[in-house]
């Protein structure tokens, strides 16, 4: 955001883009990308939309007074700017947010992990007695609870990127539309890693903390049956049924039903019909036919994480040194995440009869 801008700056945005705002044209950018509703963007949006060639104003007016009589090297002035290619980065990057956050229905059975670096971090399970029990009439409880914390799953993010050229035809034509399709596809894919590394975690049944598996009829979460109302109610009852550490009876509702992809109409089917308060999830990355899962609420019953780190757990965009010298922008786009397994209690796994 340039909250100051300079006067041969402020001269040449308002001559070569036709607006003395940058908001203005960022928000052009997007709104003829079709990012956001024009009805929201800058007032000015429409009218720079109207004037045509955005991106190659947007880039000319970083080139200054000095030549905004010579609009060709204006474009390629500006584009070697890295004030232009930093807000570039920024208008791409919310272009493949965008498309990002519409692929997120996998978070819903997890939790968000926050972590400041990429360090690895440990998850360690406690096993505790933690039963409120009656007081005598003096409100002394001899007993008190005791706790074991156990050396927890390690995990750290990893970051996966990949770099972009824009070039400066693209900038020149204006290819607004095909960039927002490019970013808009590295945000869906993104949002497929991690779905696909949760899906893949727990169909790989991890080992716990404790040293045990995730999934085993010891812990009462692994059945059989198959998916309806008869075996969703076996699910359901095990998921309530399982023992806490403090060897309670957890009592947790399911919230999440997880399918593979051939049985996702039946699952659908099966919770609207029955008018169930269960979500469902598909994912082609369970490979095991017919075998299903049902979850708490991750906020009663944490079993899966997803770390990030702080304050950044989307996709971002952000400019490169071309050692090749191509001439355009080359961005950089990544995305930094991780999947943990966390715990046992809050999911039920049901494998073929």
């Amino acid at each position: 955001m340039h909250k100051r801008i300079p006067e041969e700056r402020a001269l040449a945005l308002q001559v070569l883009a036709g607006t003395k705002d940058f908001d203005a044209i960022r928000e052009a950018v997007l709104a003829q990308a079709g990012a956001i509703p024009l009805s929201a963007a800058h007032p000015d949006a429409d009218r720079l939309i109207e004037r045509g060639n955005l991106l190659a104003n947007w880039a000319a007016s970083y080139s200054g007074r000095d030549i905004a009589g010579n609009h060709n090297l204006a474009v390629a002035r500006g584009l070697a700017q890295s004030d232009f290619q930093i807000d570039l980065a920024g208008v791409l990057q919310r272009m493949a947010v965008r498309r990002f956050r519409a692929g997120q229905q996998h978070r819903r059975m997890a939790s968000m992990i926050e972590v400041p670096n990429f360090n690895s971090y440990e998850f360690p399970t406690v096993d505790s007695d933690c039963r409120l029990l009656p007081l005598n009439d003096e409100h002394h409880q001899r007993d008190a609870a005791s706790i074991k914390i156990f050396n927890g799953v390690s995990a750290r993010v990893r970051t996966y990127g990949r770099s972009i050229h824009v070039s400066r035809q693209a900038i020149v034509n204006s290819q607004i539309l095909e960039l927002h399709q490019l970013f808009g596809n590295i945000g869906a894919h993104a949002a497929r890693l991690e779905a696909r590394a949760l899906a893949e975690l727990i169909a790989s049944n991890p080992t716990l903390a404790d040293a045990e598996p995730m999934f085993h009829v010891d812990h009462g979460n692994l059945i059989t049956g198959t998916l309806g109302l008869s075996g969703l109610d076996a699910a359901l009852g095990a998921l309530r049924n399982q023992q806490t550490p403090g060897e309670e009876k957890a009592d947790l509702p399911g919230a999440h039903l997880l399918v593979p992809a051939n049985l996702e109409a039946t699952a659908k089917s099966l919770v609207h019909q029955n008018g169930l308060g269960l979500e469902v999830h598909s994912s082609c990355w369970l490979t095991t036919a017919n075998q299903w899962y049902v979850l708490a609420d991750p906020s009663l019953a944490p079993v899966v994480g997803l770390m990030h780190l702080t304050g950044s757990d989307f996709p971002s965009v952000s400019p490169e040194r071309d050692e090749k010298d191509r001439g355009g922008a080359l961005m950089g786009a990544y995305f930094d995440f991780a999947a943990v397994a966390l715990d046992r209690v809050g999911i039920v796994q049901v494998t073929p009869e």
